[in-house]
């Protein structure tokens, strides 16, 4: 069963599903983020605060190419608008990226979705 809410004037869908031992799991837009707003992510988690300079350099290394301004901010943005990562201020010009924990769960699901088929024996 799906449900729609606002929050914020943003709308999310959350999707409940069964799981083994009869928990509900909540599961909400982190299948429809792009590739790179989920790399975003994981970085921000695996830094103490980051910067969006931080992540840039973070991110190019990965990619092997540089990553333009106007194709990070708008990306932490829509992390921010989702709640997955909180957006605050370091000083006056600097704007540092914390994970919420809405981020961390989703983080975590997406792990355990993924070890199901990358821990499998192959076929």
């Amino acid at each position: 069963m799906a449900c729609r809410f606002r929050i914020s004037g943003t709308k999310h869908n959350i999707i409940f599903s069964r799981v083994k031992d009869m928990r509900l799991l909540v599961r909400s837009e982190m299948y429809d983020l792009t590739g790179f707003q989920r790399d975003l992510l994981f970085v921000v988690a695996g830094l103490d605060e980051p910067h969006g300079l931080a992540l840039k350099k973070e991110l190019e290394e990965y990619y092997e190419k540089e990553i333009h301004h106007g194709r990070l901010y708008p990306n932490l943005d829509t992390l921010v608008d989702k709640g997955l990562i909180e957006k605050g201020k370091k000083d006056r010009r600097t704007n540092v990226y914390t994970l919420t924990r809405r981020g961390r769960r989703e983080i975590e699901a997406r792990e355990e979705w993924e070890s199901q088929y990358l821990t499998s024996s192959p076929r």
